[in-house]
Parts: C-alpha cells; structure tokens; sequence
C-alpha cells in the first residue's frame, strides 16, 4: 500500500473522475470562464438580475464536469449566492422532475436549516413591526394577535408563488433540523409538475427579500450535469421532461436564478432538434462550447492542480513533483484534445503503478520513460 504522505501529497491526489477537491481551480478555456462569469454576473441584484438559461456542450470528457463544480465553489467563494450542482438528470428508465426534485433536496438540505432561520426571524421581525403599538405590549404572550400579524406579513409582503412554503418554515420555526425541513419541503410533491413549482418556491424564498429584510442568498444558480442521458429516452416520455423544465424556468424569472444545462456536443446537435421550442426560445444566450485546453493552459492546471494536492511543508524536487516536466509534455503530446479529466486519469495511473511496483520512490521524480512504459501496458 503506497504512503502518499511520503510523496508529499494528500490522500486521492489524482481522481479519475471530478471532486471538489479537483476541480478547485480552472482548466484553461478562458472564452468560456469569461462566458460563465457573466452569466453569473448577470443575475446579481447589483446588476441586470435577470434570469438566464444556458446551454452549454463539449466533448465527453471535455471538462463540463469540471467547469460546473469549479463554479459551484466560485459562487460560494464569492459569495454570489447558491448553488445546485445536479450531477445526474436521468435517474431511472424514464426522466421524472420529481424524483429530481427529491434527490436535489437530499443533496443540498444542509443548507436548509440557516435558510428557515432566515425567514422565520424575517417574518417575526416584520410580524412585531406590523402589530399596532397598544397590541405589541402584550408580545409575546398575546399570541392570537401576534400569529394574525405573521398571517398579514406573509399575505402582504411574501410573493403569491411562496406563501404557501414560507407558511410551512414559520411552523417549523428556526430551530428545525434539516430532516425535518426535507420532510415538509417535500411531503405534497407528487408529480412532476408539483415538484417545479415547489422548487421554483423554494429559490424564490432563497432570493427574495421580505420587505427591508434581505433574503439569504443573492442569487440562485442551478446546473444540470450529463443531459445526454436523455438522449436514449423515447420522445414521448422525454416531451412532459421538458414541459417541466419550461415550468421551473418561468416559475424562477422573477428570482435572480440561472440556469445552465451541460450536454456533450453530440448530443447537443440532437437534442436540439428534439428540445420543443416553448423551452429553446427561452434560452437567454446561445449555446456555447467548451473547448480543451492548448499546452500553456494545460501546464497552468497542473500546476496549480499539484499545488492544492501538495502537504504543507512538503519538499518537492521540481514544480511538477512527484513527475517530471517531462511527463507532462509526453501526456500533452499524446493527447489529441487536451481536456481536465484525461490529464488527471493519466497522472493518476502513472503515479499509482510507479508508486506500488516501487519503481519511483519518494523524493524523486518519474521520468518520461517510465511514463511510456505504463501507459503503453494499459488500455485506455
């Protein structure tokens, strides 16, 4: 069992597919950086704040992956808002919003205790302004009068289309866990349809303020993943999919949300014939591609890569440790389009086999030979 410590570098250093951790910094593509940056951009409420929906498309493999959970942590990191990084569309035979829906919640219901806190003080802070001065003597124990007030703040100041799910935060209070939130977030979904509209619900509460009040998070962003799956659905089941889809997205137009769907490029050219028009002309840009990276960019992202996987403190004989500058070139060379994943997959099996056969040890650095010779032994 290798020691990776020994090498100078933190546990799972090179994962095949992308993490968190891998995908902290950009990998080239600067056309299409600049492209998310504004859509992100755009949707903040110091600026245009109006929705977007986008597609996006590459090569499989190409880096979609990669440049949507580099976002999802940029937004965070910029505090631009919130993100929703939907890893997968397609989670059984046949496309349901719903059970969408449901594992978007799962995966995201951490944050749902601070968002319920949020609004439940908003709404008593807003409840107590409310109440007429000789009433608010009695607050909190005269709490027919005060519940009347929370009932007038949410029928006065919280949008038509969240009431009802603002109505269910005020009765699980601020303290509810977020089991609990999950719970009633979701327990009257019952269909596709019920699940836009409830989603849609739950980004608007994220993004609009209560009065003076402002919301928790600026703006929303929610990026679907791997969209070519539906391309093995029959029409018939995938056409109510994207009549869902056009409900979510003019359900959040008013909310300071954008909305990014990855595919590959090849399903990209057919799912646009196959995308009815109620929800292409909806698109607020033009699709736009991600390319790979040429060698500058390349040598850029692994750098950077090594850096972040690195221990601190960690002696490392040259800046591409524990390889050569020479590996790197050969696994630019070799490569016909230069793309995140396919670089880390490489770094990883060259390490990994060097490493465990003992043909490199630590504190040197693995020639291009030895790359050659593992890779040429491999099928990949």
């Amino acid at each position: 069992m290798i020691n990776i410590a020994e090498f100078g570098l933190k546990e799972k250093p090179f994962a095949h597919l992308p993490t968190d951790a891998s995908t902290q910094h950009w990998a080239g593509m600067d056309k299409a950086k600049k492209g998310m940056e504004e859509i992100i951009v755009s949707v903040q409420p110091d600026d245009i704040g109006d929705q977007e929906f986008v597609i996006m498309h590459g090569t499989l493999g190409g880096g979609k992956t990669h440049a949507l959970r580099y976002f999802s942590q940029y937004i965070a990191k910029e505090g631009y808002g919130y993100a929703f990084f939907v890893r997968k569309v397609r989670l059984a035979a046949a496309p349901s919003f719903r059970r969408l829906f449901l594992s978007i919640v799962d995966e995201n219901k951490s944050m749902l205790p601070d968002l319920v806190g949020t609004v439940v003080k908003s709404i008593q802070s807003e409840a107590v302004k409310a109440m007429k001065p000789d009433a608010t003597a009695g607050f909190p124990h005269d709490q027919d009068v005060y519940q009347q007030a929370i009932k007038k703040v949410i029928g006065t100041l919280v949008p038509s289309a969240n009431q009802k799910l603002v109505t269910k935060f005020m009765k699980l209070g601020e303290k509810a866990d977020e089991e609990g939130i999950a719970n009633a977030l979701t327990a009257d979904v019952e269909d596709d349809y019920s699940a836009a509209c409830t989603f849609a619900s739950l980004i608007g509460v994220m993004t609009t303020k209560i009065d003076e009040q402002q919301p928790l998070y600026k703006a929303a962003y929610v990026f679907f993943d791997e969209m070519e799956d539906l391309l093995e659905v029959k029409y018939t089941q995938l056409f109510p999919f994207w009549g869902t889809c056009r409900e979510l997205i003019n359900r959040t137009a008013e909310n300071r949300c954008a909305i990014v769907m990855a595919f590959t490029a090849e399903a990209a050219e057919v799912l646009v014939s196959q995308i009815p028009n109620f929800l292409y002309e909806r698109l607020t840009r033009a699709p736009f591609e991600l390319k790979g990276m040429d060698d500058d960019e390349a040598k850029k992202f692994v750098l950077d890569h090594l850096k972040s996987v690195r221990l601190e403190g960690a002696k490392a004989t040259s800046q591409f440790s524990p390889f050569s500058e020479e590996v790197i070139d050969f696994l630019l060379e070799r490569e016909s389009e230069i793309v995140p994943r396919h670089l880390l997959k490489h770094m990883g099996n060259i390490f990994e086999r060097a490493a465990r056969r003992e043909m490199v040890r630590p504190g040197e650095d693995i020639p291009r030979d030895m790359a050659q010779e593992i890779l040429a032994g491999m099928i990949l």
